[in-house]
């Protein structure tokens, strides 16, 4: 039997029953993708998707940039976020272009980070149309 799971998840769920520990015992831990690993992942993963960055785009400081500010995020998931991030560069490319020939651009991933990273923030709940006054509204 395998299990697998973040940290924190994983030594809460076994402390669920003293006897799992014993029972699982052995350990096979895996660390986060480092900036380097994920550009060039994301290259690879861009590539795979027929949408490349541009050779000039790709040797950039700021794909780098925009991996590293991904592998600190907060939740980071390694592969399943460079995943996320290359499908939301696809969508942000399909909004910019029909053609299957333009190369997706540095902003285009640059909104697909920022996406996911909006979406892992507690959303403001305070605000809905039951709390705004519609009586004052002309």
């Amino acid at each position: 039997v395998l299990l697998a799971g973040y940290d924190a998840d994983m030594d809460e769920m076994l402390k669920v029953n003293p006897g799992l520990k014993s029972r699982f015992a052995e350990r096979l831990a895996f660390d986060d993708l480092s900036e380097e690993a994920a550009r060039d992942l994301i290259k690879l993963k861009l590539a795979q998707k027929k949408i490349p960055l541009t050779h000039e785009d790709s040797e950039s400081g700021e794909l780098l940039a925009l991996a590293r500010e991904l592998v600190k995020s907060e939740d980071f998931a390694n592969g399943r976020d460079i995943d996320t991030v290359c499908d939301r560069t696809y969508a942000e490319l399909a909004k910019r272009s029909l053609q299957r020939s333009t190369p997706v651009s540095l902003n285009d991933l640059r909104k697909a980070v920022d996406s996911l990273i909006i979406s892992r923030k507690p959303q403001d709940r305070s605000t809905s149309c039951v709390n705004h006054d519609f009586q004052n509204q002309s």
